[in-house]
């Protein structure tokens, strides 16, 4: 299966949450690489060169128009494809939410984000025209607190498209900034709320394939 971690606005995440997950999942007995599609920034190939820790993660970059490819090509070695997104054209966007059978859309409490959005469903909209059920799009709030106003007019915000809400959130933590820099995850870290929050977002994330794969 290819879970695609993308979203058309940068800053939102995306490779925090690709680096992440794909480590949750690896612990959680999976064959787990990740797909750099940001060759600018190349934030996932500097994490894959940083680190040192057992188990191992493949990754790898790729332009834009080798996505699908390349995506295919690993699903032949890997039981998990993690795309890790990046905010340029609008096109490898496209190929992105092409190549993938989930779609993961980080959305940080911010009017722009949700602004930006607006953009993203439209472009998602037109993938799942074609794919139909074969792709779904789920949606989860990152650096999230619950404790602000405009924490909450997000949520509600949120929750008004088709798209599904993810029930769980990723908060605004000092070891999501922290634990990259070792070239660990947050489950290989020492701050235990971060640990437990990541497991269970891997966790719904497993729940939301098997589901897809007992429905196709």
């Amino acid at each position: 299966m290819v879970i695609g971690i993308t979203n058309l606005k940068g800053g939102v995440g995306k490779s925090t949450i690709s680096q992440n997950l794909a480590v949750a999942l690896t612990h959680k007995g999976y064959k787990v690489c990740i797909l750099d599609t940001d060759l600018e920034q190349r934030s996932s190939m500097k994490w894959h060169g940083l680190r040192e820790q057992e188990p191992y993660i493949a990754v790898f970059g790729v332009e834009g128009e080798q996505i699908n490819k390349v995506a295919e090509e690993q699903k032949k070695t890997y039981d998990l494809v993690i795309i890790d997104g990046s905010p340029q054209l609008s096109k490898t966007t496209t190929k992105i939410l092409t190549a993938s059978d989930l779609v993961i859309v980080p959305i940080t409490p911010s009017s722009l984000d949700v602004w930006s959005f607006e953009n993203f469903l439209h472009r998602y909209e037109q993938v799942q025209e074609v794919k139909g059920d074969l792709i779904q799009a789920v949606i989860v709030l990152n650096r999230y607190t619950g404790n602000t106003k405009l924490d909450k007019e997000v949520l509600d915000v949120m929750g008004e498209f088709d798209i599904k809400l993810m029930e769980t959130t990723l908060g605004q933590r000092v070891a999501y900034r922290e634990a990259p820099t070792n070239g660990l995850g947050v489950v290989e870290f020492r701050d235990p709320k971060a640990k437990d929050e990541m497991m269970r977002f891997a966790t719904e994330v497993e729940k939301l394939l098997n589901t897809m794969i007992h429905k196709n």
